[in-house]
């Protein structure tokens, strides 16, 4: 039987994976060690299985060509026994016996060797042939076999089919009913949503016209009631007249009671001191009197003790030493006595006396009482009619308030039940709209399940087809093999002795025997992937200019939208812009009023913000400067009427506590209303119109009394003080003294020149503002050249006396009188500026309505800045973005169709030819050095900008756009090495990749560092960033580099983005970090 050995040296089939064929070689032979299976792999000749039999062997052959590599089959040959060669002697003799017998010994050996050699083929012959019998059983079976299990598969197949298309019919049935069934629901719904949308109109119809008529109905009451209300006004204002008159009767009459009171009480009085005045004069008489009887008294008993003392001695002296003890005794008896009658007579004395003094202060305190009886009565009084007052008043508030309440209630309830109709529409829709959604949700989960399952039988049956298949052709390569085997004469024979390198390489190259030396700058040949010009390679120009046109589509779309929110944001009205108050006014009640945009804001005397009224609360908008209260304590303002379009200012009279406005009537000729007085005793207005150079005077209800022609300075201020009117003069720093009379309007008396020693050092040349305040005038003086301002203060006679701080406020302002202090404020400054009578600095005076109004403004103003602005440049980028893609593309259309590609050549035949260029040995030592000197330029950056105090979003695009060249520098290190070789005037390219082409001449293309064949694209370096070694690419490369064709910047711009270059991935890095630092910084500037 012949053998055969299985050889084996390492080439893999084209198309197939190495690393599979690797892994499924070690798995069919058991070789767990990698390095033994490189081994194999290694191009050299390797015996895998000896003296393998026929059918064993085909299988080995056919199980390796399945497994992706070529192997070969050696017939080994018996070696037949040598027959022992006669010694022959130099010296031949003659002697013929002796070669007789060696040459029919000879013949007899051939003889034998070929009748064995006939026998062994005999029986190798018989063997085939019964080979071949089994053989043929085997095939005739399988195929019989196989016949019957395609037979059967067919049948199954048709019985699968036909279950298939029944279940499909019903399918198709149930679906056509179910989407008739739908359609009929979805009819009724539709008829059922029009019913209800018909029953919706009506309603809203019948609501409509019954709002209406409510509107009318209420604009009736509300002209009724406005009728009413004057009627009621009238009548009150007759009965306030006539309360005041009879109230002014009563007071008169109460100030001539009062005053005959006091006079009867004076009288009273002066009665009251000449009777104390009697009855203490009667009281001192009757005291000395009394006290000069005492003494009497006193002096007679003195003189009758004298007298008795004299008889007693003279007793004594007749009775001496008998009675001296009894006289003692008795004197001392006697002088005990009169001491005791002199003790109690003064006790008496002084309790008489603060009798008196007891009596005097009762009276004096009854005579107190009763004064205070007579206050404490006419100030119940009073108190009294006041509490009447404040309670007709605050009945008035009630029902003005419950009628405000009633109508707001209403205006909620209106609204309340048409959101009510509006949500309840809104949720039928919404309904409607998921039951539709749940209803395509459930087909297309239907669809898809019913798919998936085709899908899955059809994968199931491809893919036991597929393995009959390879079944199939598995039995005849091994039939085939067999074939061939048994008739190959041709094949090699060799000797049958074991070796572990047979000397039979596929090819002469030292690449495929293994004996050559691997080279500096070598890539892995086994790994490296060669350039196809595939049909995607091809259909890249096509594929372009598809991309062309949609990118021109994008942007010219985005460029059309943008300019439409471009033009809708132009014609937007700027929201009025609330930093400050644009007017400010206080009454003689001390009542203090902010205008703040479209806000009337009222505080009481001690600045506490009290209520805060809308303009279309009171039918007005566009509220602007000068404002000033009446005598009546109503205020003119000028504004236009809400429910005008034309937005025409002009005065208005408003009663804030009836929250009303009326129009000052239309003889006001002025067109530009920049300063306003009121008289505050006839309430006279005086108007200053700077841009006609006219001062007029009005009455109260705005009829024109007078009107003077003056030259005006562009902001004039009037004040009227000591009746006379002043004005800013037009040239120079001087306030002109005019007359206000009917008859003299107009007339100027005198200039007062103001020429302070600070204001002449910062040529502060005209008047700005001014006020008088108690025995003070304060004037704001300004260079009308560089807006330089400041606030001085002058003495009634206009004698300078010192310039005023106002470091909190840096524009001019406007001054206000409050009470006895002045107010300066302005309207890019929320806090308002407060002085002393004297000019003290107090605290600066802010309003919690005003904070409150200009934190609102600014935050709506900012979130609508931040949607236009974010659409902006949302648009803008997909614009600038659509574009840019086109242009790019069109440029990869042009640069791919004037360059068609071409696939590249194997490098077997050529891979010991190739020299190739060495890597530069300081490739990584001088990209890690350059990033760190990115680190420490970026800290170093940082810390200058902290130093310098920037913002925390400038530190952090900082920090961004500082961060990309280190990325950048990191992706280069991290990316896998480039490799250039040579080889017969071909240059080799190897990229990042591991993709390869070769060319010469024209087909390569080059610029600057960078060398292109195809879509292969390498960096040869450059002195901060190198790749390959400096001298052997000048001396040996370059020449074939500069035979090629110097390509323009777009060729290697496309091509670089192409490959994913890690130089054009470090630069796409670098200027993102860039973008977005630039970005933030432009964020941070746009006024949000």
């Amino acid at each position: 039987m012949n053998k055969f050995n299985l050889t084996f040296w390492g080439e893999i089939l084209p198309g197939k994976d190495p690393q599979q064929v690797k892994l499924r070689f070690a798995k069919l032979f058991g070789i767990d060690d990698p390095e033994r299976v490189d081994h194999f792999f290694s191009g050299e000749t390797i015996t895998l299985r000896r003296n393998l039999d026929r059918k064993v062997a085909g299988e080995y052959f056919h199980k390796l060509h399945k497994l992706g590599v070529t192997a070969e089959l050696v017939k080994v040959e018996p070696t037949p026994e040598t027959p022992p060669t006669p010694a022959v002697d130099h010296k031949i003799d003659d002697d013929e016996s002796q070669w007789e017998t060696a040459r029919r010994q000879a013949e007899l050996d051939s003889l034998n060797r070929r009748t064995q050699e006939q026998k062994k083929k005999a029986d190798e012959q018989a063997r085939q042939r019964a080979a071949e019998e089994e053989s043929k059983k085997a095939r005739r079976a399988a195929k019989e076999a196989l016949l019957k299990k395609q037979q059967a598969e067919k049948s199954e197949r048709k019985a699968e089919e036909a279950e298939r298309k029944r279940i499909a019919a019903a399918e198709a049935k149930r679906l056509r009913e179910e989407e008739a069934v739908q359609r009929k629901a979805q009819a009724e719904k539709e008829q059922l949503r029009k019913a209800e949308e018909a029953e919706r109109k009506r309603i809203a119809a019948a609501e409509a016209k019954r709002l209406r008529e409510e509107e009318a109905v209420q604009r009736k009451a509300q002209a009724e009631k406005v009728k009413q209300r004057k009627a009621e006004e009238t009548e009150r204002k007759r009965v306030a007249a006539a309360e005041t008159k009879r109230l002014r009767e009563e007071e008169a009459v109460q100030r001539k009671a009062q005053a005959e009171k006091v006079k009867q009480r004076k009288a009273e009085e002066d009665e009251r001191k000449r009777v104390a005045a009697a009855e203490t004069k009667r009281l001192r008489e009757e005291e000395a009197a009394r006290l000069k009887a005492l003494a009497q008294k006193e002096k007679q008993r003195k003189a009758e003790e004298a007298e008795r003392k004299r008889e007693e001695e003279a007793a004594l002296r007749k009775a001496k030493a008998a009675k001296e003890k009894q006289r003692k005794a008795e004197e001392t008896a006697t002088k005990k006595a009169a001491a005791e009658k002199v003790k109690r007579e003064k006790a008496e004395a002084i309790t008489r006396r603060k009798t008196e003094e007891a009596e005097e202060k009762r009276r004096l305190a009854e005579e107190q009482a009763l004064t205070k009886a007579a206050k404490e009565v006419e100030r119940k009084q009073q108190q009294a009619e006041a509490a009447r007052l404040a309670a007709e008043k605050a009945e008035l508030d009630k029902q003005k308030a419950e009628e405000i309440a009633r109508q707001k209630t209403e205006r909620v309830a209106k609204e309340r039940r048409r959101r009510d109709i509006e949500r309840e529409e809104k949720a039928a829709q919404d309904a409607l709209e998921r039951e539709h959604l749940e209803q395509a949700k459930r087909k297309a989960s239907e669809a898809e399940e019913k798919a998936r399952t085709q899908q899955q039988q059809q994968r199931l049956r491809d893919q036991k087809e597929v393995e009959e298949r390879e079944r199939e052709l598995e039995e005849k390569a091994i039939e085939r093999g067999a074939k061939a085997l048994s008739g190959a004469a041709h094949l090699k024979t060799t000797q049958a002795k074991v070796k572990s390198k047979l000397e039979l390489p596929r090819k002469s190259t030292a690449y495929h025997s293994g004996t050559g030396k691997h080279q500096a700058g070598e890539p892995n040949l086994y790994q490296l992937k060669a350039f196809r010009n595939r049909a995607q390679v091809r259909g890249r120009p096509a594929i372009a200019r598809e991309k062309t046109r949609k990118g021109l589509f994008v942007g010219a779309a985005a460029l059309a939208v943008l300019l439409l929110l471009l033009g809708r944001f132009a014609s937007l009205t700027a929201q009025t812009i609330v930093s400050g108050p644009a007017g400010v006014a206080a009454s003689k009640q001390g009542e203090l009023l902010i205008i703040a945009g479209d806000y009337l804001l009222i505080h009481d005397r001690a600045g506490v913000a009290s209520k805060s009224i809308a303009a279309n609360k009171l039918g007005l908008k566009n509220l602007s400067a000068p404002v000033s209260y009446t005598p009546s304590g109503k205020v003119l303002l000028q504004a236009s009427s809400k429910n005008e379009t034309d937005n025409n200012v002009i005065l208005w009279l408003c009663d804030l506590t009836q929250e009303s406005c009326a129009s000052l009537g239309t003889e006001n000729p002025a067109t530009t209303l920049n300063s306003l007085r009121v008289h505050d005793l006839n309430g006279d207005l005086f108007i200053a119109d700077g841009s006609a150079g006219k001062l007029l005077k009005l009455s109260a209800n705005g009829a024109l009394k007078s009107a003077v022609d003056r030259p005006l300075p562009d902001k004039p201020v009037l004040r009227l003080d000591s009746g006379l009117l002043f004005i800013n003069s037009k040239q120079g720093p001087a306030i002109s003294v005019l007359r206000y009379e009917d008859t003299a309007f107009g007339q100027q008396l005198d200039e007062i020149l103001l020429l302070p020693p600070p204001a002449l050092e910062r040529e502060h040349t005209r008047v700005w503002d001014f006020a008088s305040n108690g025995n003070h005038w304060w004037v704001t003086l300004f260079n009308p050249d560089n807006g330089d301002s400041a606030l001085y203060l002058f003495d009634r006679d206009w004698s300078y006396v010192r310039q005023l701080s106002r470091d909190e406020m840096n524009l001019a302002g406007q001054l206000v009188n409050w009470g006895r202090k002045i107010l300066l404020f302005s309207q890019q400054q929320s806090g308002v500026l407060r002085y002393g009578e004297a000019g003290a600095e107090e605290a600066i005076f802010h309003s919690p309505l005003l904070e409150d109004i200009i934190n609102e403004r600014a935050s709506k103003r900012q979130l609508t800045a931040l949607a236009w602005y974010s659409f902006i440049v949302l648009l803008l980028t997909i614009a600038i973005g659509g574009f840019a893609y086109a242009y790019f593309y069109s440029v990869r259309a042009l640069v791919y169709k004037s360059r068609p590609a071409r696939g590249a050549d194997p490098l077997d035949d050529i891979a010991d030819q190739i020299h190739w260029v060495k890597a530069a040995s300081t490739r990584s030592g001088q990209l890690r050095h350059a990033s760190i000197a990115c680190v420490i330029l970026a800290l170093a950056v940082l810390v200058t900008l902290m130093g310098l105090g920037v913002s925390a979003v400038q530190l952090l695009a900082a920090m961004i756009a500082l961060i990309g060249p280190f990325a950048g520098l990191q992706l280069i290190l991290r990316s896998e090495p480039e490799h250039l070789g040579l080889s017969n005037e071909q240059l080799v390219l190897v990229d990042h990749r591991q993709l390869y082409h070769l060319a010469s001449g024209p087909r390569i293309h080059y610029r600057g560092p960078f060398v292109i064949i195809d879509d292969v694209v390498i960096f040869t370096g450059t002195v901060l960033l190198p790749t390959l070694d400096r001298s052997q690419l000048d001396s040996l490369a370059r020449p074939l580099i500069r035979a090629g064709i110097r390509v323009d910047r777009k060729t290697v711009l496309i091509k670089l983005i192409e490959s994913h270059h890690p130089v054009a991935r470090a630069t796409q890095v670098a200027a993102l970090s860039l973008l977005t630092g630039m970005i933030l910084v432009v964020l941070e500037q746009l006024p949000w």
